[in-house]
């Protein structure tokens, strides 16, 4: 058995690590929306999985997979990551990002898709990642020259199932195929620090020829150019008010 950050115990899974916690972790412990694990309950629920059944399976109550507002401990959140991968298979992460249709992130996904141009909706998504997850951060590096990078950073022995790192760049690109209205479009590089898996055919098709497996950190990284394009949905008017509502939401 191993230790998380958070001192619950750890086992070893498929390849990653599994933390053990009771449900009813306290609200500190609690840092994940439940809307982060919708792309996993739809994945399952395609894979034969209803959400009863996942529930029962992972000790989470159906109630909080449901409800937009609920937090769940990462363990738990973690638990249901690797029921999904031993049924659909390791590229689970990449495959639940492609079940996300537009609005499925509400407020964060509005801010991103009304700003004025990818650049814009890149910075807005990390400083408002905590809607999402409270104690992963994604830190925007803008350097003069040279590709622009997206980090997700980690408390330090942070245990997390690999499949949200890579759902959560997944996702971003599924968005910036559709806000850029450039279906094709391709990160520059994508580092993740766990080995690669079996099969990464799909994981190529969204993140491109640019990704590496094994490396110092996690991230993604865009050519400056790209970073210009502007968004098809921006809006300035709605872009201020998701901007006023995040902000009240971060205060609680």
């Amino acid at each position: 058995m191993e230790r998380g950050a958070n001192g619950t115990a750890a086992r070893k899974g498929t390849g990653v690590r599994i933390a053990a916690v009771k449900a009813t972790a306290p609200v500190e412990l609690r840092p994940f929306a439940s809307i982060g694990l919708w792309p996993w309950v739809e994945l399952g629920r395609r894979n034969g999985i209803p959400i009863e059944r996942l529930a029962e399976l992972s000790g989470v109550r159906v109630a909080e997979l449901r409800d937009p507002d609920a937090r769940l401990a990462q363990a738990e959140a973690n638990r249901i990551a690797e029921l999904i991968c031993q049924q659909h298979g390791p590229d689970a992460g990449i495959a639940a990002a492609l079940t996300v249709e537009a609005g499925h992130f509400t407020l964060f996904e509005l801010l991103a898709r009304t700003a004025p141009t990818l650049n814009d909706a890149l910075v807005e998504g990390c400083r408002y990642f905590s809607l999402v997850h409270r104690d992963a951060r994604l830190v925007y590096d803008s350097p003069p020259t040279g590709p622009r990078i997206m980090r997700l950073v980690l408390p330090e022995s942070y245990v997390i199932h690999r499949g949200f790192i890579e759902l959560t760049f997944a996702v971003w690109m599924v968005g910036i195929r559709r806000e850029t209205a450039q279906p094709f479009l391709t990160p520059a590089e994508v580092w993740f620090r766990h080995p690669a898996p079996q099969g990464t055919g799909l994981y190529e098709e969204l993140l491109g020829p640019g990704l590496r497996f094994g490396m110092p950190e996690d991230h993604i990284a865009f050519d400056r150019a790209t970073t210009q394009v502007p968004l098809s949905r921006r809006n300035s008017e709605l872009h201020a008010a998701a901007g006023n509502a995040a902000r009240e939401l971060l205060k609680r």
